[in-house]
């Protein structure tokens, strides 16, 4: 985790020297415990990285905000390590304007790990307002920065979009990738970039954990419908066949 962190830090500034993340000690983001008896819980606490929208843009005016945890199969003989459950929420702020003291809140995301509930994709995201992260921003960087618009107000909250494993240092990897790269990168953004990815990847998700995963593992299939559960009658016991 400390190495993780201290590779995504550096690389966001050879990406683009105006954007960056914060904190900078990995010490105020991991906390560490033990859950249970076979696992592990890795708490990330909320983080606020500065960038731009796009890679291109001359100022980094985006906020983004994001925050989880990720719990790990304890297990001596993993290497390496395998995740067996995560959540993130992640925040998207954009300044209203160039030098503006206010924000609106345009993207927030609900990333989530489901094996149990029925008719939840195993890997998803539901569209959520994360209006409070704002809290989190003005307390790394200090702007006081004011809400001006929350475009998640309204939002098909419980739609659930299946999705990869988006862990939090996933969605790290996420965000240098979408807001800090584009056709025209060099290679000196391309190769921290790289650094970054790998260092985050240091851990793998643990698909033998899932009973909804077995058709993926047994098919080779990764399309969508695989994702769900095969349903049980209501009072029903045992599953329907495959």
């Amino acid at each position: 985790m400390n190495l993780a962190w201290s590779e995504l830090t550096s690389s966001i500034g050879r990406m683009a020297a105006d954007c960056e993340v914060r904190p900078n000690s990995h010490a105020e983001v991991f906390d560490i415990d033990r859950e249970d008896d076979q696992s592990m819980r890795v708490v990330v606490r909320p983080v606020a990285f500065r960038l731009k929208e796009k890679a291109a843009d001359d100022r980094a005016e985006m906020f983004v905000t994001v925050r989880g945890k990720v719990n790990f199969s304890i297990d001596a003989g993993m290497d390496p390590p395998r995740a067996c459950y995560f959540n993130s929420e992640v925040g998207y702020f954009r300044l209203a304007g160039s030098g503006s003291k206010k924000v609106d809140h345009v993207l927030g995301i609900h990333y989530d790990y489901d094996d149990r509930r029925p008719v939840h994709p195993v890997f998803h995201a539901q569209l959520t307002s994360c209006q409070s992260h704002l809290e989190f921003i003005n307390a790394r960087y200090h702007p006081q920065l004011e809400l001006r618009d929350d475009l998640m107000t309204h939002v098909a909250r419980k739609v659930r979009l299946p999705t990869a494993h988006m862990d939090p240092l996933a969605v790290f990897v996420q965000l240098l990738a979408d807001h800090l790269l584009n056709e025209n990168s060099g290679s000196i953004e391309s190769a921290a970039f790289e650094r970054a990815r790998t260092a985050l990847m240091f851990f793998c998700s643990d698909p033998a954990k899932s009973r909804r995963l077995e058709e993926v593992r047994g098919n080779n299939c990764f399309r969508g419908p695989r994702w769900y559960p095969i349903p049980q009658a209501h009072g029903s016991t045992q599953a329907s066949a495959t």
